[in-house]
């Protein structure tokens, strides 16, 4: 999954494609009312997502793409 979403690094640019950070978005928006980072955190990890650098989500790293990303 890591390699569909993979986008040419540069300076200042996103790490993914629109697309991933489109479809995380849409699962944090739908669970975020209910559910803690930590849980928002395994839900994605258990659907395959990383993070943009490729790591498994946790409840931190959540946190700082919501506020990257502005979700």
């Amino acid at each position: 999954m890591t390699q569909a979403y993979a986008r040419a690094p540069g300076f200042g640019t996103p790490l993914r494609s629109d697309d991933y950070y489109q479809k995380i978005n849409a699962i944090i928006a739908v669970l975020r009312p209910t559910a803690t980072r930590a849980v928002m955190a395994q839900h994605l990890n258990r659907a395959g997502f990383t993070t943009p650098r490729g790591l498994p989500f946790n409840r931190q790293r959540l946190g700082n793409v919501m506020r990257r990303t502005k979700v």
